[in-house]
């Protein structure tokens, strides 16, 4: 576990990091916060997630990238389902808020539990439409998640290593380049002697996107752990940066940011170190440094 004093990033055990990704826990019940600083900004993801909301209400904002007044989705039910985002989001709530949301990896979605991800894309989803959709133990799961708010992750940790069987070690990715590379790799084994299209038709089934859609999302984490080192705003050669994330130019890196997070990159630097509606950024930010 990785925290800040109002958010933790948990990260999975060996034996179910092939089916879960991360978990973030907001929990702002002893922060004073201003209408503006209860936002909160998320990056385009590959990923699908779980969420439960123990305390306080959110709000889905309606289009992230509008500079008029944002405006706001009804009130989210205390169990969603959202599927990879294409684009950014964010949420908001009114006033204290405790909830954890789970990144699940692709393929657990549609392999493990049966579900389609195409009618998913950039929707959250309350998670009582779904339960016909998934495995009856799995939605008992959830319900027992969010009976235990204190111990949360710790419990979907452990009823899915005895659901699952999980008991056999493996080097989990941490990144979604890591992700990315070993989901290719065995792809490709599973369709030994097919051809490139029926080889993309297969990624495209287990993720709901294209492998170039994916490789996007991967340059853009490169470009993301390249300025999360950076310690302040002077000095940053951002055309460098560009080079080394495989971006064709600087611009070509400004656009991709700024497509994946509604920011420039001068811009999304600067909200981290300023805002504390990017407290998710800076999450991730200190998880790619943990990682040097």
């Amino acid at each position: 576990m990785k925290d800040t004093e109002y958010a933790r990033l948990y990260l999975p055990d060996s034996t179910i990091c092939q089916y879960l990704a991360m978990a973030v826990e907001r929990d702002t019940r002893g922060l004073t916060l201003t209408p503006a600083e209860r936002f909160n900004y998320y990056p385009a993801s590959p990923f699908p997630t779980l969420s439960w909301i123990w305390q306080g209400e959110l709000q889905m904002v309606q289009d992230v990238s509008d500079s008029q007044l944002p405006q706001m989705g009804p009130p989210l039910p205390s169990m969603v389902f959202s599927g990879p985002y294409t684009r950014p989001s964010a949420s908001w709530s009114a006033g204290p808020v405790h909830a954890l949301m789970v990144g699940l990896y692709p393929e657990f979605v549609t392999q493990v539990l049966g579900m389609q991800l195409e009618e998913c894309f950039d929707r959250v989803i309350p998670l009582q439409r779904l339960r016909e959709a998934m495995p009856a133990w799995f939605w008992q799961l959830c319900q027992l998640v969010h009976q235990q708010p204190a111990l949360a992750f710790q419990t979907l940790q452990q009823q899915l290593q005895h659901q699952l069987r999980a008991n056999q070690a493996s080097l989990p990715p941490r990144t979604l380049s890591g992700w990315l590379r070993a989901m290719l790799l065995r792809a490709s084994f599973s369709q030994a002697g097919s051809s490139l299209r029926q080889w993309q038709r297969h990624i495209k089934q287990l993720t709901g996107q294209s492998h170039r859609d994916l490789q996007l999302y991967e340059k853009t984490e490169q470009a993301f752990s390249q300025f999360a080192r950076q310690n302040t705003l002077a000095g940053t050669e951002w055309a460098m940066l560009a080079a080394a994330s495989g971006f064709a130019d600087q611009s070509h890196l400004g656009r991709e940011v700024r497509r994946m997070t509604a920011f420039s990159p001068k811009r999304l630097q600067q909200m981290m170190a300023e805002d504390e509606s990017f407290w998710f950024y800076r999450l991730l930010r200190q998880h790619h440094r943990d990682l040097d």
